[in-house]
């Protein structure tokens, strides 16, 4: 069994005891989510004889060495990443709340380092106004449930503030 834990981060949820229990059991992170996006890099957690077993597949050299160094960075810095995490989880609050707010903009409670939101209006037209603002989101409408919707990386909060005033200055002028 596979379990990716992407978004584990900002969940503050883990199945990583599950692996004491479980000896099929794999848990996959990425360092994506917590600032290492660039580097395309993650970890296997699991038990000795699957991960002994992996490696019988992997490539020789299937992560380059920059990536191994960004990696070990990570890991000697966790608790650094850990605060930016926690930052962000504060500001996605917030986000979400001054989403709230706006009037024909429905916010989804999120765990993740996002916050998707359908729109009572036609999104191609924001996501247009927001290019010409500077400001770059998911336009995410497409026949179907997800018309209309949209997706938000949340930002510190001087970036979560400009993507709210642009939005505004779009949707109200």
């Amino acid at each position: 069994m596979v379990i990716d834990e992407a978004y584990g981060s900002f969940s503050g949820n883990t199945l990583v005891p599950w692996l004491k229990k479980y000896d099929n059991l794999v848990i996959l992170k990425t360092l994506s989510k917590v600032g290492l996006a660039a580097m395309r890099t993650g970890f296997l957690i699991g038990a000795p004889h699957l991960i002994n077993e992996l490696d019988k597949i992997r490539l020789p050299y299937n992560i380059n060495s920059f990536s191994q160094v960004a990696a070990g960075f990570y890991l000697d810095h966790m608790d650094l990443f850990s605060e930016q995490t926690q930052e962000l989880i504060k500001n996605r609050e917030e986000l979400f709340n001054a989403l709230q707010k706006i009037e024909g903009i429905k916010p989804c409670p999120s765990k993740a380092n996002f916050i998707f939101f359908s729109c009572d209006f036609d999104t191609d037209s924001i996501y247009k106004g927001l290019i010409q603002e500077g400001v770059l989101i998911k336009n995410l409408n497409s026949p179907g449930i997800l018309r209309n919707c949209m997706r938000v990386t949340v930002g510190t909060r001087e970036e979560n503030e400009e993507f709210l005033k642009a939005l505004k200055r779009v949707l109200f002028k």
